[in-house]
C-alpha cells in the first residue's frame, strides 16, 4: 500500500511539473 501511494505521489507531482513548464512555454 504505501510503495502504491508512492507512486501515486510521484505521478502527481509529475503532472503537476508538467503542468507548470506548460504553464511557463504559455
Amino acid at each position: 500500500i504505501n510503495g502504491l501511494a508512492s507512486l501515486k505521489t510521484a505521478e502527481d507531482i509529475a503532472k503537476l511539473r508538467g503542468k507548470t513548464v506548460e504553464e511557463i512555454l504559455g
